[in-house]
This record gives C-alpha cells, sequence and structure tokens, in this order.
C-alpha cells in the first residue's frame, strides 16, 4: 500500500507540474483561476487519462494528498511573482472540511544540514481556492495555495537551487479543520509524509525562455512519527507566590517504536506549539440561590457596584482594625465609606473585577472538582463571551501563540511557599495557632525537573500517591497512565513525559454577602484561576546519537490542554506527637531564656554598661582624632 501511495503520487506530480503550466499559458488562466476538476481531467499518468474511477466514495479512508505542485519557478528572482506551491487533496469519506479556517495549515521543512536533510520544520497556512462540485464528486477534490508570507519557501528554494540545482520540498502533515455531525469542529492531522525534489524549468521559466520545459520532479516517502498525545498535571502543595498559589505543571505523555531509539539515539529535544490563555476568574460555589444569581450577570459589566445584585464577593478580608476592611480582589464592593459621618467604615478593593465569564455549582465545595471535560464545554456553550481570558499571562510567559523548542538538559525548578517565605509570613498569611500546629504549607521545592523523561518500569511500583509525586502528573491520572504506558510496552514502545510549561494556578476562598444580611460567609464560595494550553501540537522529535542529531516531523492531533479546577489547598495538621514535641521546645526556650534573665540579672546593669561603652570606643576615637587635628591646625 506504501508503495502504490509512493508511485502514484510520484507519476501525478511530475506530469501535472509540466501540463499545469503549459495549459495555464494556453488558456490565458492562472493556475489559482482553474478548477480542481479541470485540472486533473487534463492530467495524463505516462500518456493515459487520470482515472477518476480510482477515486470512489469510501468512509473508510482518510483524506491523501494526491499532488504537491511547484508553480512559476524561474530562473530570475524578479520575475517570481508568480511562484507558489499547491496542494490536491482527495477526500474520499466526504468529510465535511471548514475549507476557509484559518487552522487549516500544512507542516514543511524550512532548513536542511549539509547532508541535505531536514532540521526544522515550520506550519503553513493554506488559502482554498476551490473544490469540486460536480455531481457524484462533491466535496471529494481540493484544491489549497500554500501561504508563504514571510517568503521562507520561496528564499530556500532559490538558496537550495544556486547550490544543488534542485528545489526540495519535505512535506510531512496537513492540519483540517473538520466539522463533526454535533456541528463542533476538529483539527485532525493527515499524514503527507512525502520528500518533493523539484528540477528544471518550466517553459518560459528558464534563462532562455524559448527552451521547452525540463521540468522533473522526484518524490520519495518521508519518514515521519505518529503520536498518540495525552495530557496531565500536577500542583505542588504550595508556590513562591504565597498564600493560596501553587505550581501548576502541564505535561504530555506519548510513546514511539524503540526500533527509533535504537537507531538514532536519545530522545533530546522537542518542538512544539500551542495558544496559551489565563483564565478569567472562575466562581465555584455551593450556594445554589447566589449561584444562579451570577450566573444572569455573567459577560455583563459592571463596573465597580451595582444594586441589581444583591450579592458581593472579595477575597483576603482584612477587617482588624473596625473602620477599615480590605480585600485583595473583589466583584460588585464599592470603594469608599458605608457607615456615617459619625460612624465611617471605609471599604478598600485592591483589584475590582468588573465582569465574570464562569460560575460553576457544587455540592460541596471541599470534595467536587470542576473537571476539564465541564472547563471546555462551558467554553464551548458560552463562546460568545469575549472575557474567557485575562489580557496577560503569568510573567515570564507569552501570551496567544507559542513555537518552543525544548531541550532534555532544560531543568527547572518548581519553588514552594517556604522557599521565600519565613515564619512571621506564615503568622500573618494563615494565623498564629495554624503555623503552631503545622496546619500551613511544609511542602519543600522540586528541583531538577526534567522537561523530557522516559518512563521506567520502577517509575510505577508504588501507590499511585507516590507515582504522582514521583512522576508529577495528577494522582487522579496515574491509573490510565500506567495502562497507557503497559500497552505501549506490550507494542515495543518507550513511553515519555514532556513537561513543556509551569505556570501558576491560584484558588482561594471568598467571603460572601448579601445586602440586609449582617453575616459574612467564609466557607461556600472560592475563586480560581489557571493557565491552559489550547490547540497543543508536537511538530518535530530530534534524535541525539555519538553527537549527530536526526530530525523527524510529526503526525499528531491538535489537543487543549486545561486543568481540572480545585478547591483551595488546606494543610493537614502535625500528628500530636510533633505538635507536643514542638510545644515542649518553645516551653523549653522560654524557660532557658527566663533562667539566664535571672542568673544575669545582679550583674545586667554592669553588662549593658559594658555593652555601652564598646559601642561608644568608635565615637570616642573619631573626637581624639578630631582633637589631634585641630591642635596641630592651630
Amino acid at each position: 500500500m506504501k508503495t502504490l501511495k509512493r508511485l502514484t503520487a510520484m507519476l501525478i506530480a511530475v506530469f501535472f507540474l509540466i501540463f499545469s503550466i503549459s495549459s495555464s499559458a494556453e488558456t490565458g488562466k492562472t493556475i489559482d483561476e482553474t478548477s480542481v476538476l479541470d485540472d486533473l481531467k487534463s492530467t495524463s499518468i505516462n500518456g493515459i487519462p487520470f482515472n477518476f474511477s480510482d477515486y470512489v466514495f469510501n468512509e473508510n479512508r482518510k483524506i491523501q494528498v494526491i499532488s504537491f505542485i511547484e508553480y512559476g519557478f524561474t530562473y530570475k528572482e524578479k520575475e517570481m511573482n508568480h511562484f507558489g506551491l499547491y496542494v490536491y487533496l482527495f477526500n474520499p469519506a466526504k468529510l465535511n472540511i471548514e475549507e476557509r479556517n484559518k487552522e487549516n495549515k500544512i507542516q514543511i521543512a524550512i532548513k536542511y544540514d549539509e547532508n541535505d536533510k531536514a532540521i526544522s520544520y515550520r506550519k503553513f497556512d493554506l488559502f482554498f481556492i476551490n473544490k469540486s462540485e460536480e455531481k457524484d464528486y462533491e466535496g471529494m477534490f481540493y484544491k489549497y495555495k500554500v501561504v508563504d508570507w514571510m517568503n521562507e519557501l520561496k528564499n530556500t528554494a532559490r538558496n537550495s537551487q544556486a547550490q544543488k540545482s534542485y528545489r526540495k520540498y519535505d512535506v510531512s502533515s496537513l492540519e483540517l479543520s473538520i466539522k463533526q455531525k454535533d456541528n463542533s469542529v476538529s483539527v485532525l492531522d493527515f499524514d503527507c509524509s512525502a520528500s518533493c525534489k523539484f528540477s528544471g524549468f518550466a517553459k518560459g521559466c528558464d534563462l532562455d525562455k524559448t527552451k521547452d520545459s525540463s521540468l522533473e520532479c522526484k518524490m520519495n516517502i518521508l519518514e515521519t512519527i505518529q503520536l498518540d498525545v495525552k495530557s496531565t498535571f500536577y500542583r505542588t502543595e504550595s508556590s513562591s507566590l504565597g498564600k493560596d498559589h501553587q505550581n501548576q505543571l502541564t505535561s504530555v505523555y506519548f510513546s514511539i517504536d524503540n526500533s527509533l531509539l535504537e537507531g538514532y539515539g536519545k530522545l533530546q529535544k522537542i518542538k512544539a506549539e500551542w495558544n496559551e490563555q489565563k483564565t478569567s476568574p472562575i466562581i465555584v460555589t455551593s450556594d445554589t440561590e447566589m449561584g444562579y444569581k451570577l450566573r444572569a450577570f455573567m459577560d455583563k459589566n459592571i463596573g465597580e457596584y451595582t444594586d441589581s445584585l444583591d450579592y458581593t464577593l472579595g477575597y483576603d478580608r482584612n477587617s482588624s482594625v473596625s473602620t477599615n476592611i480590605t480585600y485583595k480582589w473583589s466583584y460588585n464592593i464599592k470603594n469608599g465609606n458605608i457607615g456615617s459621618i459619625l460612624a465611617p467604615c471605609w471599604i478598600t478593593s485592591y483589584n475590582q473585577c468588573p465582569i465574570i465569564d464562569y460560575v460553576f455549582l457544587v455540592e460541596d465545595i471541599k470534595k467536587d472538582f470542576i473537571s476539564s471535560d465541564m472547563l471546555k464545554n462551558w467554553i464551548k456553550t458560552y463562546n460568545s463571551f469575549e472575557h474567557f481570558f485575562e489580557d496577560e499571562v503569568d510573567e515570564g510567559r507569552t501570551k496567544g501563540y507559542n513555537c518552543v523548542e525544548i531541550d532534555a538538559n532544560d531543568t527547572f525548578d518548581l519553588l514552594n511557599y517556604t522557599e521565600n517565605h519565613s515564619w512571621w509570613d506564615k503568622v500573618l498569611d494563615y494565623g498564629l495557632w495554624a503555623t503552631i500546629t503545622g496546619k500551613t504549607p511544609q511542602q519543600g521545592s522540586v528541583y531538577g525537573v526534567e522537561p523530557i523523561y522516559q518512563v521506567k518500569d520502577v517509575d510505577l511500583l508504588s501507590s499511585n500517591s507516590a507515582i504522582s509525586n514521583n512522576l508529577l502528573i495528577h494522582e487522579n491520572d496515574v491509573n490510565l497512565f500506567k495502562q497507557y504506558y503497559t500497552e505501549a510496552k506490550s507494542k515495543n514502545k518507550s513511553t515519555y513525559l514532556f513537561r513543556f510549561a509551569s505556570s501558576d494556578y491560584f484558588s482561594g476562598m471568598l467571603s460572601v454577602e448579601k445586602k440586609g444580611e449582617s453575616m459574612v460567609k467564609n466557607n461556600t464560595t472560592y475563586m480560581a484561576q489557571e493557565t491552559v494550553f489550547l490547540d497543543f501540537d508536537i511538530i518535530e522529535l530530534s534524535f541525539l546519537k555519538e553527537g549527530n542529531y536526526t530530525v523527524i516531523p510529526v503526525v499528531a492531533n491538535h489537543i487543549d490542554i486545561i486543568g481540572d479546577i480545585e478547591s483551595p489547598k488546606e494543610f493537614e495538621n502535625w500528628s500530636w506527637v510533633e505538635i507536643l514535641k514542638r510545644t515542649v521546645k518553645i516551653i523549653l526556650i522560654v524557660f532557658v531564656c527566663f533562667v539566664l534573665f535571672c542568673v544575669l540579672s545582679p550583674i545586667l546593669p554592669y553588662i549593658i554598661q559594658f555593652i555601652i561603652w564598646v559601642i561608644s570606643l568608635p565615637i570616642k576615637f573619631i573626637r581624639v582624632i578630631i582633637k589631634l587635628f585641630k591642635k596641630k591646625k592651630e
């Protein structure tokens, strides 16, 4: 089957290139104007007309590229206004392709080494030209042009022609937006696996414009890796950013054939792309009445405050001074005096949220969580909202499109609360009793996290909790991960974890007040925010063996990576034995200080005098120097 596919693609490409140029010249039409079926009807393979009976409806077959065309490459660069690369598709199952979707792309190599091996790939947009609409062939054939905005492909082709007398295009995969029966749209990746080498010129494109066409194309199968990519995430107990923050490590995992590792060496680099966004505040509540009233205000800008909503929400309410209440974050709380002239009560909110787009109702906010699928469905349902995401992402990260190559040696750390917060910070954030009894962050930082990690049998021999902490994956994903690993091993494949992003996860309890009621509820509602990675896709894998790199393009479907929304982290108290030990230590320290004070009290005045004398010595010394200087001057 692979041989047949290669030969068919080769023969079609060779003849069709020659035909398309001469046909366009004869009809006065450019290749952008001719219809896909007219092009194919006029094509012959070794003198035999293109046979449409070979291309019939089959719902079990995938979309395939039947021709990849270089058009208008000329000897003189100034005359390359019509240069372009064209793709002809066969859609045997008549899938509902959204032909003008901006997600339609093709992956092509843009750099080659001295041995003419591709070392870097990127994706190019596809411009839809037309599709077949004739009876029996509706939507079965498509014609696209590769959009080369930055002239990368054109410049690569010209450099190759100058150095090697040919142009090479390694095409690995094609991404198309397919509309499903439920009207949802999925971006699917289709394997192209073609290395096209063009030489010569079409008639009118050579230096001698009278010469007949010498254009030829040789096509070989390009090696690609097809990956089944899954996602997971992990959250540390706390974060160096402070109270209610956690480090969120986002990862994907996949498996590759061991034969590739034996042939090309260790997996050293991974190139991937994604759309990075930070969610706007997500409200989760067990107060059903308030939840439904909040939903009525979703996607509405209320500014600082509105009388229409009976509820106010605030994070980190501080009322240590009776006449001053502060919030670090609030929704529907007005700044200013809410008391009277005689009895003022000032409210200050340092971050006022005017719009909310996420409101989830749960029965128990401590036990129930908002799953990734629930969050995806919410975004899909309310896709008309404009404020799902913040204007900025975490410091040091990039909002929107990211294309990153990560090396296995690029280790990083996950710094926790204890890294830069003192005992007094704990008292201020969690209270004295919680600090004394250990109901505060205790877990240390995680150092030297490997971004590319090959999973071993020994990694899966512990409890699910231990596996979660050792591999840095969510405990709820451990069973699925073990199943995936076992299946991959049975197929002689190795499983890898790709830890590509460390971001901030925030989840904090809110104070809720209802108009007309004096009681403040502190245990029914929380607010959370996280970073999400949409349209994640692995572009290429780089293997290293004996100092030599081998880059292989990847064929894999896009995935949206969104972590679960979980309630604020609660910390366990120490055991009574540990609390007793620490209490005894504190008592002993106080006792020792008291004893020292009692012992030293008779001589304490002399000690104080001695300390004052020592401190005053430099001053006396300076005075003596000044007097000597004055006498010398006189």
